[in-house]
């Protein structure tokens, strides 16, 4: 996907589409982390949204999910 970098007062922006953003818990004013490595604009939330954190745990609950057991 091509995007295009734009300036505004100054400063440099790239758009993230929607899904992107969404798929890796960002969301409108959240900080990110940006650094360079090895010649690349490497971009991460610093803190997890709610709702990434909720998906995480569905996840996580569903495949540590255990049947009932009765020892009586």
């Amino acid at each position: 996907m091509l995007i295009k970098v734009k300036k505004i007062n100054g400063d440099l922006t790239v758009k993230i589409p929607a899904n992107y953003a969404e798929h890796c818990g960002l969301d409108n004013g959240c900080e990110v982390n940006v650094q360079l490595m090895n010649d690349r604009i490497v971009i991460e939330p610093t803190n997890p949204s709610f709702s990434s954190l909720t998906s995480y745990w569905s996840e996580l609950y569903d495949e540590q999910s255990h049947s009932e057991m009765y020892y009586g």
